[in-house]
């Protein structure tokens, strides 16, 4: 989601809709010790009022973090 917001394929308040979603969806396991960075990056995106907006260098960082872990 976050590459196809970088190439304009979707908005913003799309993918924090999606963060939203999988974060309070209780049938997404995400619980597992693994699972703290995509927990981290779901919390992130999903509550722009405390993280602050999605932007093009954030939305990099965060496919950074992804893909390193």
């Amino acid at each position: 989601m976050l590459q196809r917001y970088l190439a304009g394929q979707v908005s913003t308040e799309s993918v924090v809709d999606l963060a939203n979603a999988l974060e309070m969806n209780e049938r997404v396991n995400v619980d597992g010790p693994g699972d703290v960075v995509i927990n981290n990056v779901l919390f992130e995106l999903a509550n722009p009022e405390i993280n602050g907006a999605l932007t093009e260098a954030g939305a990099m960082a965060l496919i950074e973090t992804l893909q390193t872990d």
